[in-house]
């Protein structure tokens, strides 16, 4: 006769202990396969959205960098600041200015490149500076509005609700070779045509902390004085201690991108027409080892034929293998203009975009 109780046995110690071992080794293995997905998902995912961003800021720059200059005249096409040449420098991306074309109102112009008013009062071209205008307007028409009546009354943007501040160039109409000045708008006096205007870039919502994104400012150089002009414009910097958050690329004092580290311009003057790059025709760049600063007071911008860009952004995020092993961490750097970006190895994956723009209006004679 069987025995009962023998029938009803269950596994040995020994098989529980083997089939322990096994499931505890797929469970292993299929949680680290999960973890390892979740970490290719998350890279991946920030890379395409580093991506998709990095196009999107390059698309509008590349557009107002080929209408920089319309209707206005040759000499304030474009501005900016560059940080070329000592090491410490080299850590600053540059700013941009480009003529706001938008504000500008083409209907009825016969001269196409005369708009702008006259500065009558103001000018130093360092710190913040109170300019008397002749007018807001450059055109016959205003394009912002300034009041909130629906009523367009300045060229020139500033308004505080939202928060967002234009930028001015200034020239010596008589005198292009003087070069060009170029700040952002912190205040408009619409009553008496005062725009107060920074020229290092410190006052502005969303400047660099610890100091301005254009120290010493950007003034014209010395020589006979002729008639000082203004133009509207949009400006471009990078705020590198964005307040509790990554680097921005910052248009008009508002934030357009996150994650972007660096902006670099690189300017071509055909100085002596012959519509060849020759040394020293970039500036801004280093060529061949050699440093050719930009200063906006060097350079008469009527001479302007091409303007290069570079953009370098990051993911949002640290590669989580990164920071699991600091081993693996890498760097890139970037081929154009005056410095590496990344060159410190971290966790951070990073795109670099470059823009070589000809301005459509620019190509032509400067003003008699």
């Amino acid at each position: 006769m069987t025995d009962p109780l023998r029938s009803r046995s269950g596994f040995s110690l020994i098989e529980m202990m083997v089939t322990l071992a096994v499931l505890g080794m797929v469970t292993f293995f299929l949680t680290d396969l999960l973890v390892r997905q979740s970490r290719t998902y998350t890279v991946v995912d920030d890379v395409s959205e580093t991506q998709q961003s990095i196009r999107a800021v390059s698309g509008l720059l590349e557009r107002e960098l080929r209408s920089t200059g319309f209707m206005v005249p040759g000499g304030a096409a474009i501005c900016g600041w560059d940080m070329p040449n000592a090491a410490a420098s080299d850590q600053t991306p540059d700013v941009l200015y480009v003529t706001d074309a938008d504000a500008i109102d083409p209907t009825g112009r016969t001269s196409p490149n005369t708009q702008a008013v006259t500065v009558t009062a103001g000018f130093t071209g360092t710190g913040e500076d109170a300019l008397k205008l002749a007018s807001l307007v450059v055109d016959s028409k205003g394009f912002y509005d300034l009041d909130d009546d629906g009523v367009g009354d300045s060229d020139f943007l500033y308004t505080t609700t939202p928060p967002r501040n234009g930028g001015v160039i200034v020239f010596d109409k008589d005198n292009p070779s003087r070069g060009a000045a170029c700040g952002v708008i912190t205040d408009i006096d619409a009553a008496t045509n005062t725009v107060t205007v920074d020229f290092e870039v410190r006052n502005a919502p969303n400047s660099p902390a610890g100091g301005g994104a254009a120290p010493g400012g950007t003034p014209l150089a010395a020589g006979a004085a002729g008639t000082l002009v203004a133009v509207p414009a949009h400006v471009y910097w990078v705020n590198p201690n964005a307040p509790n958050g990554p680097p921005q690329l910052i248009r008009d004092g508002m934030v357009l991108g996150n994650d972007v580290e660096d902006l670099q311009v690189a300017l071509f003057y055909d100085t002596n027409g012959d519509g060849v790059v020759d040394a020293g025709e970039y500036r801004g760049t280093k060529n061949g080892g050699v440093t050719y600063p930009y200063l906006s007071k060097s350079q008469d911008n009527s001479l302007l034929r091409e303007a290069r860009v570079t953009i370098v952004a990051r993911t949002r995020s640290q590669d989580p293998d990164v920071l699991a092993n600091p081993a693996l961490a890498n760097s890139v750097t970037q081929a154009f203009e005056n410095r590496p970006v990344g060159g410190v190895a971290d966790g951070f994956r990073r795109r670099a975009i470059t823009l070589t723009v000809k301005p459509r209006n620019t190509n032509r004679a400067p003003l008699s």
